[in-house]
């Protein structure tokens, strides 16, 4: 069986979404991450959060094939000259588009963006996905479905804390 070989605009060729190269006027970046980008599985999920933003009518953009992995990889694996070529690519790319506050799934992305790019120079609230989307639904941009009554239980992995939503 022929296997789909995916790309980092793969995930989000049918959704209509502007890259920060055609349109860098945008309330978040969505960072992706390269395990929701690249593998089978996981572009649902940000392909799903992505609806969610549009739903919610947030104003944001994507890197598209300007957005490489974060390094964090490379870090944990012991070779901290990647991680600090990919680290200073980036934020260089990231402050190049002015980007404010990043929004990303990736756990790592998440830690990596947050804590280790700012001794780089990138400054950015970053914000997990989860949060995002539970602010959204606070603030009454993001309405849920009428009807659907269920539990979510999501534990943070950084804080250890484990919230219950319902």
């Amino acid at each position: 069986m022929a296997r789909t070989v995916l790309t980092r605009t793969s995930w989000f060729e049918a959704l209509d979404i502007k890259t920060l190269d055609e349109d860098n006027n945008v309330e978040v970046l969505y960072w992706v991450g390269c395990t929701e980008a690249l593998e089978d599985r996981s572009l649902k999920i940000a392909q799903a959060t992505a609806k969610l933003l549009k739903l919610a009518g947030v104003k944001f953009g994507v890197l598209g094939s300007e957005e490489s992995c974060c390094g964090d990889p490379a870090r944990r694996l012991g070779n901290e000259y990647l991680f600090q070529m990919q680290a200073q690519k980036n934020v260089e790319v990231l402050n190049h588009y002015q980007v404010k506050k990043i929004v990303t799934g990736c756990p790592h992305c998440f830690n990596t963006l947050k804590n280790e790019y700012p001794q780089f120079g990138g400054n950015f609230e970053v914000v997990h996905h989860t949060e995002f989307l539970l602010q959204l639904l606070k603030e009454g941009r993001l309405n849920s479905i009428k009807g659907l009554r269920s539990r979510v239980t999501y534990h943070d992995p950084a804080t250890g804390k484990v919230q219950l939503y319902l």
